[in-house]
């Protein structure tokens, strides 16, 4: 079964955030918007990148498609992408990369604490 993390995103500036869940976990995160009024995901292109440093020209460790929904979206890694990651912390970065309209979304700060 999933946990369920709330998050927030806007379409106006990138929102930094701070995660933490266990290394392992199936996590589903949903993100809402927080614009005013409430921007719809409707037929955007999402993807979320996880990297053990802020930057764009750090490695990607995992990428995670992002499922639009409305004024939200989710991402849903699997137990099995981080499991046998070291504990710790890493950037999480959730962008909208429709041809023509690349945008990050929100950046999260993940911490993923040891079994």
């Amino acid at each position: 079964m999933s946990r369920a993390v709330p998050a927030v995103w806007s379409n106006v500036v990138i929102v930094q955030q701070n995660l933490s869940y266990f290394c392992g976990d199936d996590v589903v995160v949903t993100f809402t918007s927080q614009d005013i009024p409430p921007v719809s995901t409707t037929g955007w292109t999402l993807a979320a990148y996880l990297r053990k440093n802020p930057g764009i020209s750090q490695p990607v460790l995992v990428t995670w498609p992002g499922t639009p929904a409305g004024t939200s979206f989710t991402i849903a890694p699997a137990s099995a992408d981080t499991l046998n990651l070291t504990p710790g912390q890493y950037d999480l970065e959730v962008s909208r990369i429709d041809s023509g309209a690349y945008a990050v979304l929100t950046r999260v700060q993940l911490t993923l604490l040891p079994r």
